[in-house]
């Protein structure tokens, strides 16, 4: 079972206009990559557009270097999902991906986070050039008839309430890639194109919440529930290409949060030296599921009614 680090660059920030604030997330994405590599990990980044952006603009292309020193990036797809058409929605993912395509590489920037809602963004995804998706939460189901979506979520419960649950809500489903072929359910196809790389436990200032909370502190109680929530997934280990993914916001690594992020890497380490875990990019994990040809993978179910955690 990989184990997955990854933050988000997502688009409202200003890193794009502003140099100080790109300076100061570089600053922060510096030493991420520092404290992932001093336990023997990596970074998955999820470039959005203003930070592809800044990148040019500012002329430090720390993504490229962060490439190079083991590090994955991809795509965080900065679109707002309720409010686009399926024309539109694959016309801005294009640019979007040629946007961090241009700082990494295309061979490097094979999936991309954050896709989801009422359209097929399987098919968005693959039509892009994507091969696998990532950050799923709440808003997936949008696409999915009501028999392939978890007892009462509702289009209207999942935009007011689910939107961030993180997804697929079965946990058995969520840590075990498939490859599907449109954005119908969480089943595997034996066409599939397109891995379901989930594994998402939430965000670690959130875990103690549930997982789905956006503006928790992290403390110490976070860190008990990731412990919890991997011993959980552990269960369900069953030998197939497996995957955990840990949401950390760029701001949990600087700062005051410094400590309790540690607590959080020497806790997953601890299961990587007893070998029951190893830390792992959404690459090592697409890779994995193509050797073992998962899009024959047997059928999930819908997941219960609350959020995980």
């Amino acid at each position: 079972m990989f184990f997955v680090l990854s933050t988000h660059l997502e688009g409202n920030t200003r890193d794009n206009a502003d140099q100080a604030a790109y300076n100061a997330d570089v600053a922060l994405l510096e030493t991420a990559f520092s404290a992932a590599e001093a336990h023997g990990a990596t970074i998955d980044v999820g470039c959005g557009t203003n930070f592809a952006v800044a990148e040019q603009r500012w002329g430090k292309f720390v993504l490229a270097e962060a490439v190079a020193r083991g590090h994955q990036v991809s795509t965080h797809a900065d679109i707002p999902a309720l409010k686009t058409t399926p024309a539109a929605l694959l016309t801005e993912l294009r640019r979007q991906k040629a946007a961090v395509d241009a700082l990494v590489g295309a061979e490097n920037d094979l999936g991309v986070s954050g896709l989801q809602g009422p359209f097929d963004w399987i098919g968005a995804a693959r039509d892009a050039g994507f091969s696998w998706v990532s950050g799923l939460t709440g808003l997936a189901y949008l696409s999915m008839p009501v028999s392939a979506r978890p007892p009462g979520w509702s289009d209207a419960y999942i935009r007011k309430t689910a939107f961030h649950f993180p997804a697929p809500v079965d946990l058995d489903a969520r840590v075990h890639p498939v490859f599907v072929s449109d954005a119908r359910d969480f089943v595997a196809d034996p066409n599939g194109t397109v891995l379901v790389d989930s594994g998402e436990l939430g965000t670690l200032s959130s875990l103690a919440e549930g997982g789905s909370c956006t503006t928790c502190k992290l403390d110490a109680a976070d860190i008990t529930a990731l412990g919890l929530q991997i011993e959980a997934a552990l269960a369900l280990d069953d030998g197939s290409p497996s995957v955990v993914a840990l949401q950390v916001p760029l701001p949990l690594f600087g700062g005051k949060n410094a400590a309790l992020l540690g607590q959080a890497l020497d806790l997953v380490g601890t299961y990587v030296d007893q070998g029951r875990l190893q830390w792992g990019t959404r690459m090592d994990a697409f890779d994995a599921a193509r050797g073992e040809n998962l899009m024959s993978s047997p059928k999930s179910t819908p997941g219960p009614t609350e959020p995980p955690g």
